[in-house]
């Protein structure tokens, strides 16, 4: 399991790898959001340890944790917890999906992703380059962005594969 935080305002932007579970909710500086992605979520313990410091409900760290969730959103206490599936194409041209789960509160963003694959890469790099929307905007932006890194793929998967056969008929 790996986890990144990255800490930002319309100023500056940091990332810091895998810092002590214990810890994450303290190193958010004062005046930033934090956007801590999780890569892997078979280890209840830690799964366990980031809900703790970010007081989630247990029934969404559940949800995390199960895989086979259907798609959903639900309004909690302090945030908004969103689960989907997330299809994309492996190296041979196979569909393969995975859950990813994510949380928005008011100065942060959890993510949880079944496997390491970097769908949020682009969104990160929105991030490193000042000044950018995603930095001056609220954590529901942010949240936004992501959802939408996760879309994306689908369109490639399925949509555009039918719209040619559409075409072509």
């Amino acid at each position: 399991m790996h986890w990144v935080m990255h800490c930002f305002n319309k100023n500056e932007s940091n990332r810091h790898e895998d810092l002590p579970i214990h810890t994450l909710r303290d190193a958010i500086p004062e005046g930033q959001v934090a956007w801590l992605n999780v890569d892997g979520v078979h280890d209840h313990g830690i799964i366990n340890a980031v809900g703790e410091q970010f007081d989630l409900h247990p029934l969404v760290i559940e949800d995390i944790a199960n895989t086979d969730e259907r798609p959903k959103i639900e309004d909690y206490s302090g945030y908004l917890y969103f689960v989907m599936s997330m299809a994309d194409e492996d190296e041979d041209g196979a569909v393969k999906t995975e859950q990813v789960s994510i949380a928005v509160g008011p100065n942060f963003i959890l993510s949880f992703q079944e496997d390491p694959d970097d769908i949020f890469d682009p969104v990160r790099q929105m991030l490193d380059h000042s000044p950018y929307r995603a930095r001056c905007m609220d954590t529901d932006y942010l949240g936004y962005l992501l959802l939408d890194a996760e879309v994306e793929p689908l369109i490639f998967c399925f949509w555009k594969p039918l719209g040619e056969k559409i075409q072509q008929s």
